[in-house]
């Protein structure tokens, strides 16, 4: 499990500038600043000023110049440590020795290349106010007191504890030159491991006349099958060729099949426009032949109608000429009955001379 410590220095003047990345810093990577993260309750300026004020009303005089009530801390972080993990962290310290972080700064954008990745030394500066604002004095921790102080470091990120040491502890920057010596060291290994990994390589070159034969047969196989693989495509180009030859001449003779439907398709619709051409002359001689039967139709109707009238006439003559001849017949009067007789051949002779 990862490992933490906390190492706790007097503010120096510098330290919000850095902390910030306000000035330009040769070990810090650039392109990886955008990941860090900072929270700002209030600026070191600011609170400096605050502090003097405060032990000037509780002690009665100016705060020496000796004094440090604001310090800065650096935590080593773990791999997965979250902000609000360093967050929980200044407030167990607080509740449990009344120091109060007034900023927190992780840093992602430290540390160092390593088979061509980079090893972030990922870390955070939390900047304390070291005053018992009631007293107006700095807090006074003393070794045991630290030493829990580690503890509640290391509980708080959920790391483990470091090893305590009677060493002093070393300020921020001599710990960032510890990480660049460390860095170094680093970099002295993978130099090893790459020189090692070259005479591995350069053995593996005395192997390769072997390998280098193995391959030259390969690729004379290879030709080999390369010329097969040619031939094919040729005769398979070859067949491709005729093929298309084939289905050449039977789209052409479909073609021409195509032509001589369409040009007896022609001329069925000539012959039919033909025959329905004769056809309408016929129906033209059958509607004039019917229009001049009405014409005479209309002529006859009238004569036929006079005609019916004479023979209805006759009709009528003829019934009076039977009933006077009965009552001739009743009377046997000769000279009556010659008389109408006459009468009646005239009239017969008369009827037969009508025109029809």
């Amino acid at each position: 499990m990862e490992k933490s410590s906390i190492n706790i220095q007097p503010i120096k003047s510098n330290s919000e500038s850095h902390n910030l990345r306000k000035t330009e810093l040769d070990y810090v990577h650039n392109e990886y600043t955008h990941l860090n993260k900072s929270i700002v309750l209030e600026s070191v300026q600011d609170c400096q000023k605050r502090l003097e004020k405060i032990a000037k009303e509780k002690t009665g005089r100016a705060m020496q110049k000796k004094a440090t009530p604001i310090r800065e801390g650096v935590a080593i972080l773990g791999k997965k440590t979250t902000i609000e993990e360093v967050k929980q962290m200044c407030d167990n310290l607080y509740h449990r020795f009344n120091i109060k972080a007034i900023q927190v700064h992780i840093h992602e954008d430290e540390g160092h290349i390593k088979n061509n990745q980079f090893k972030k030394n990922r870390h955070a500066h939390i900047v304390f106010n070291w005053m018992d604002e009631n007293t107006g004095k700095s807090i006074k921790l003393n070794k045991q007191d630290m030493a829990e102080f580690q503890t509640i470091v290391a509980d708080s990120l959920n790391l483990v504890r470091g090893q305590s040491s009677d060493k002093k502890h070393l300020s921020a920057m001599e710990f960032k030159r510890q990480e660049e010596e460390r860095t170094i060291q680093n970099l002295r290994e993978e130099k090893e491991k790459l020189q090692e990994k070259s005479k591995e390589m350069f053995q593996n070159l005395t192997k390769g006349k072997d390998f280098e034969k193995e391959q030259k047969e390969s690729i004379s196989k290879l030709d080999s099958k390369k010329e097969q693989l040619q031939k094919e495509i040729q005769e398979l180009e070859s067949l491709k060729a005729r093929f298309l030859s084939l289905e050449s001449i039977k789209r052409k003779k479909e073609l021409e099949e195509t032509k001589k439907e369409l040009e007896k398709a022609k001329n069925d619709i000539k012959t039919l426009q033909i025959n329905n051409n004769k056809q309408a002359e016929e129906l033209k001689n059958v509607k004039d032949r019917a229009n001049k039967a009405i014409v005479r139709l209309n002529d006859i109707i009238p004569r036929y109608n006079s005609l019916l009238e004479s023979f209805n006439c006759y009709k009528n003559s003829v019934l009076t000429l039977q009933n006077d001849l009965k009552a001739i017949i009743v009377k046997k009067d000769e000279n009556v009955i010659k008389k109408y007789a006459d009468e009646f051949s005239e009239k017969i002779k008369k009827s037969r001379g009508m025109k029809m």
